[in-house]
């Protein structure tokens, strides 16, 4: 976010799917839940919704799961700081 001068991780997402328009078939339904305790509508992508499950851990998070997901995604991750460091520094 800093780097991208982004408001909010929406944002970045946005920033994401701009850059990479094949993110957007890898994009996943956000486990948040409003306060009624339904789960959100919304979807983010695959970096937003990894980086969630690691920073906001919940019951049924399948953290070895996770970890693969990450190592099987990091180079492209790697690849769009790449082009935000270039675009905005």
């Amino acid at each position: 976010m800093l780097v991208t001068k982004a408001k909010d991780q929406p944002e970045v997402d946005k920033f994401i799917i701009e850059e990479r328009p094949e993110e957007q078939e890898f994009k996943k339904r956000s486990t948040k839940r409003n306060k009624r305790g339904e789960r959100s509508r919304k979807f983010e992508t695959r970096f937003t919704w990894l980086r969630n499950q690691v920073g906001h851990t919940q019951e049924n998070s399948e953290i070895t799961e996770v970890i693969n997901k990450m190592k099987n995604c990091y180079k492209e991750l790697q690849e769009i700081v790449k082009i935000a460091i270039e675009k905005f520094i």
